[in-house]
């Protein structure tokens, strides 16, 4: 009588399910990230001037229109609904001095909006910011 013998295989096996799903869950946050700051600026005719390139990482961005209205995540927003989303957002971040707020003010708008949000702004403590310009093509010194 013949016993038949299984070749039994003992390699390694690499499950790599949980790569991929962090590879995806990474692509959905990356995609996630870039609609937000698409949302983040309005339609806005920024002055054209030179400066520094885009500081990059802020927390919040405020556009002041042609017309004074102020948009905020493309909602508009008054100076005291401003100054409320500002100490949430502090409270968040760990103080008022951590955040950085970028101002997108339309070159055609009048100096009384921006003048408020930053009073509110100096008022709350926020110490750092931007004020976005479109770049002229000059290279400042």
């Amino acid at each position: 009588m013949r016993l038949s013998r299984k070749q039994r295989h003992h390699g390694i096996a690499f499950d790599i399910t949980p790569m991929i799903d962090v590879v995806f869950q990474l692509i959905i946050f990356f995609m996630t990230c870039s609609q937000i700051s698409a949302i983040d600026r309005a339609a806005v005719d920024l002055p054209k001037l030179h400066g520094q390139t885009d500081a990059g990482n802020r927390d919040l961005s405020v556009n002041i229109q042609a017309d004074g209205g102020m948009l905020v995540l493309n909602n508009p927003t008054t100076v005291a609904q401003l100054e409320l989303m500002i100490k949430t957002l502090a409270e968040q971040r760990g103080g008022p001095e951590r955040l950085t707020i970028a101002l997108r003010v339309d070159a055609a708008a009048k100096s009384a909006a921006p003048n408020a949000v930053i009073k509110a702004l100096v008022g709350l403590g926020v110490k750092r910011g931007a004020i976005a310009v479109e770049s002229s093509g000059l290279t400042g010194d």
